[in-house]
């Protein structure tokens, strides 16, 4: 295997591992309402399969599939590396996000609570 191809391999080890707990803490804080739900279940399970696939298909792209474990150890530093310097920063955005959401949301909710409402007293 070429230097090129060890240097692709660890940046995209590291960035896959970053984007996928970026993208688990936004489904979590997406879904925190349901937290004992098989619907919570059914999109964790989605979703790391789709990265597991993602991850497997890009090790095949760049050298034909096989994990080495200074990818494995490569992964975990970029594990430690989002959860010491973005997990913060990130949780705050997200919050905002969610508070954006809300606001945008707040409309067709209190007309669906409305109607359900009417619907009980009658």
């Amino acid at each position: 295997m070429s230097s090129l191809q060890q240097i692709q391999s660890f940046v995209y080890a590291f960035v896959v591992s970053m984007v996928l707990l970026m993208v688990y803490a936004f489904l979590n804080r997406l879904f925190y309402r349901f937290e004992k739900s098989i619907f919570r279940l059914v999109i964790q399970v989605l979703m790391m399969s789709g990265f597991g696939f993602l991850t497997y298909w890009g090790l095949v792209m760049i050298q034909g599939g096989v994990v080495r474990l200074y990818q494995v150890v490569v992964f975990i530093i970029g594990y430690f590396f989002y959860q010491f310097f973005y997990a913060s920063g990130w949780q705050i955005f997200l919050e905002y996000i969610m508070l954006g959401l809300s606001k945008v949301f707040f409309p067709i909710l209190f007309l669906f609570r409305k109607i359900r409402a009417i619907l009980k007293i009658v």
